[in-house]
């Protein structure tokens, strides 16, 4: 952020500007688990688009990656690894291993499938299955592909009429959602062209996509639209690129540097979005914080799960960089620390 949107430029520099992005993804997946803490539990929203961002700036940020430093798969999929499965070792072994005795009870099964497959924290499963796909789309470096397999997953929304929506299906159709959001990102990111800054014109077409994006949802869950999850999927796609263009802009970073107290937390938040996902299931397990009365008790269960991520995150910088986690494959030191608005770390 802060800088010129030439037409050639720095992919740190893009990364850079999903900083404020990141943290929205984080606040709005923990916001999607608190239904039972507001007075009205639609405000518990919306972890749909959140989920959509983070796979958006997953497939824009390996696609940026890509640009600076190719490597082979493995080497490829070890530093993916190695920014992934030290935060969640810790997580299951502090909160699911050791509470539950699994030395005495886990299978072998057991192990590889929570340790790494990260089975109790969903999109684990789904990144990693999609980082192997998206991988062999990448290599081949066309912008033509990526809009093209994006497309041909559209198709199996028209069975959905046919096929009805058991919870099964349900769940099936947002991992093809969530890969098409990951494709678009690296769509956007093989743009031969810089993505421009937003300003006043984004801003309102954010806001009456995102008034048509609630409509459609309400709709939806009470049957009028007959359960049909196409309408709101199909209007994330203009909205995360209104909030992309958004982001990008120079008074939302100016106005961050005048609020020093705004910038740190957005950097503490953007950059631990995988440690704030892990834990913040752990903290709506914390009596003292969720017996608290509204809105005390949301305020604080976002301030605990902040603070419990950047220890987490810290805790797992220590083991990748005690265990060398990157192995033979990890090639150049990964960067240390947390982001902020001036070096982000890169959540991929």
């Amino acid at each position: 952020m802060g800088h010129a949107h030439t037409a050639i430029e720095d992919p740190s520099s893009l990364m850079n500007d999903t900083l404020v992005l990141r943290c929205l993804a984080a606040l709005l997946i923990v916001n999607s688990h608190l239904e039972g803490f507001y007075p009205i539990r639609q405000l518990a929203a919306d972890g749909l688009l959140g989920d959509s961002l983070f796979f958006l700036l997953s497939g824009w940020g390996l696609v940026l990656s890509e640009r600076r430093s190719r490597r082979d798969f493995p080497r490829w999929y070890a530093r993916r690894s190695a920014r992934l499965h030290p935060s969640i070792f810790l997580v299951v072994f502090l909160f699911d291993y050791l509470p539950h005795s699994g030395w005495s009870s886990w299978s072998l099964a057991d192990y590889l499938l929570n340790f790494g497959w990260g089975r109790s924290y969903g999109f684990v499963g789904q990144i990693l299955t999609f980082y192997v796909l998206f991988f062999g789309i990448m290599r081949c470096g066309s912008r033509t592909l990526f809009l093209a397999a994006l497309s041909a997953l559209f198709l199996p929304y028209a069975a959905l009429p046919i096929l009805g929506r058991s919870d099964a299906l349900f769940h099936a159709f947002h991992w093809i959602f969530y890969f098409q959001m990951m494709l678009f990102g690296g769509w956007l990111a093989l743009s031969p062209e810089p993505i421009a800054p937003g300003g006043v014109r984004e801003l309102v077409a954010l806001l009456g996509l995102m008034s048509l994006y609630a409509a459609t949802r309400v709709a939806s869950a009470s049957g009028r639209l007959g359960g049909a999850i196409f309408p709101p999927h199909l209007l994330i796609f203009p909205i995360t690129y209104a909030l992309l263009r958004l982001a990008r802009a120079d008074w939302l970073e100016q106005g961050l540097r005048k609020t020093p107290g705004l910038s740190r937390a957005v950097g503490w938040i953007g950059g631990s979005t995988l440690e704030i996902y892990l834990i913040h299931y752990q903290v709506l397990g914390l009596r003292p914080v969720t017996s608290l009365a509204f809105p005390l008790n949301v305020v604080a269960i976002l301030i605990v799960s902040v603070v419990l991520a950047r220890l987490l995150a810290l805790a797992a910088g220590w083991l990748r960089d005690a265990s060398r986690w990157d192995g033979p494959w990890g090639g150049s030191p990964r960067p240390r620390g947390l982001a902020n608005l001036d070096g982000a770390r890169v959540a991929q």
